[in-house]
């Protein structure tokens, strides 16, 4: 059984023009029982007219919390 946790997210230093924010979120995979650990980076689009604070409170609470991504 795999399970998913958020480590981290980077907010972009330079904002693009765009109707998009990429942001970049650095993952821990836990499988087998926790005895293998792959650590990964990803990204995550937030488009103009979705809220991203809510974005980032829940984000740090998955941080703060360790709580498995779903």
């Amino acid at each position: 059984m795999k399970q998913t946790f958020l480590l981290s997210y980077k907010t972009p230093k330079f904002l693009v023009l765009a109707d998009w924010i990429d942001y970049e979120l650095q993952i821990e995979i836990v499988w087998f029982w926790g005895l293998f650990k792959t650590q990964k980076e990803t990204t995550y689009r937030v488009y103009n007219h979705q809220n991203a604070k809510s974005f980032y409170d829940h984000w740090e609470n998955l941080i703060k919390n360790r709580l498995p991504l779903k």
